[in-house]
């Protein structure tokens, strides 16, 4: 056991040199101390012969998880991957760049490219979005093997349509497989509304008529029988996309249908090296982790628009007997906004601290010591 504690260290200052490449995990080696002493050499020798055998046997397949803003991207692949790489919050925009995640399923490695919401032209102009965001919503579809768009069931307002800005991105790209996973089914009371979007979002190509898309249990022939009779639109300009290879039903928060996506993609994959060695789950460097961990904090806890117009940087990160350190400067416009993100005796800056320590021990399975400072202009 003292072996394995030394080699997460030296695994940390690793990561301490190597910050400005691509993160070096540790959380995996973590694993290795729950593994029974006593098992240690069967385990030694059915690595090795899977060593031996994987080679041949690769697959690799690359997947742009696609959606409108807040159906719940970044939680479907924290939920597929097992990992909370992908900083989530109650409010729209949370991911602003294009971020890599690495998921291996036995022999199959899952290359799974988060992305920002797409969004309308107004929509960039009422959050300030630069072209950069604009340029990342397009980028990972153009070297993905497979799109998977992510819509919100929940919302009663846009459920009915794809995303305008999405059915071009679709149309544009018509020879990449796409698939559709409709997200949040568990705020959905109904199911028979869920039948219903399955016909409207694939202009009627596609039905769910196969049962493992079903996510409930014990009342499949109710709802096959249901789906023979002819749905009544209520909404006439309703839009969706006829080329979808599948359709699944999902909640990320719950994990719901989420192996089912996971398996299918996994099937899709080519035979091809690998692109990542095994213990890499992200090419986020860990301060950017710790930057968007904090934008996310920030967008859940303070009100309205006041979290997009805060600038966040990194002034320290070092990797230090066993510790991650940062130090992260929230710059805002307003003396005021700096009140309201501090609260009252820097309680809410403190929770605000204790939520983003926590998503990186949870990353990095280490200690972790995070200060936040607060600067305003006027």
């Amino acid at each position: 056991m003292e072996g394995l504690l030394i080699l997460n260290k030296l695994s940390l200052k690793v990561l301490s040199s190597q910050f400005n490449q691509c993160t070096i995990f540790v959380r995996r080696l973590c694993s290795v101390e729950k593994q029974s002493v006593f098992n240690k050499n069967s385990n030694d020798a059915e690595t090795k012969e899977q060593h031996d055998e994987v080679p041949a046997k690769k697959k690799t397949i690359k997947v742009a998880i696609i959606g409108a803003p807040n159906s719940g991207k970044s939680s479907f692949i924290n939920k597929i991957t097992n990992h909370r790489t992908c900083p989530t919050s109650r409010k729209v925009h949370t991911t602003l760049t294009q971020s890599t995640n690495i998921y291996n399923k036995k022999n199959t490695q899952m290359i799974l490219f988060d992305t920002p919401g797409f969004t309308t032209v107004k929509e960039n102009i009422k959050y300030n979005l630069n072209d950069e965001y604009i340029r990342a919503c397009n980028s990972s579809i153009e070297n993905a093997d497979l799109i998977a768009l992510i819509h919100d069931v929940s919302d009663s307002y846009t459920r009915n349509v794809v995303h305008p800005t999405i059915l071009e991105a679709l149309v544009s790209n018509k020879s990449v497989p796409s698939i559709l996973i409709m997200n949040k089914i568990d705020m959905v009371l109904s199911k028979r509304i869920l039948i219903n979007l399955v016909q409207v979002l694939t202009e009627g190509t596609l039905t769910c008529k196969e049962r493992q898309y079903l996510p409930w249990k014990g009342r499949e022939e109710k709802f096959l029988a249901d789906m023979k009779r002819p749905v009544k639109y209520k909404n006439d300009k309703s839009v969706g996309w006829p080329y979808f290879s599948e359709v699944f039903l999902v909640s990320a928060i719950c994990g719901d249908g989420v192996e089912r996506v996971a398996n299918y993609i996994s099937k899709q994959s080519r035979k091809k090296p690998w692109e990542y060695p095994e213990y890499q789950f992200t090419d986020q460097r860990p301060e950017d982790l710790i930057i968007n961990n904090v934008r996310a904090a920030l967008l859940d806890f303070l009100p309205k628009e006041i979290p997009y117009q805060l600038q966040c940087e990194m002034e320290l990160f070092e990797v230090k007997e066993n510790r991650i350190h940062a130090h992260v400067n929230i710059h805002a416009k307003k003396k005021r906004h700096k009140e309201v993100i501090s609260g009252v005796d820097n309680k809410r800056l403190k929770q605000i601290s204790e939520v983003v320590e926590s998503n990186i021990i949870e990353l990095y399975n280490s200690h972790v010591s995070i200060v936040l400072n607060v600067f305003a202009k006027t």
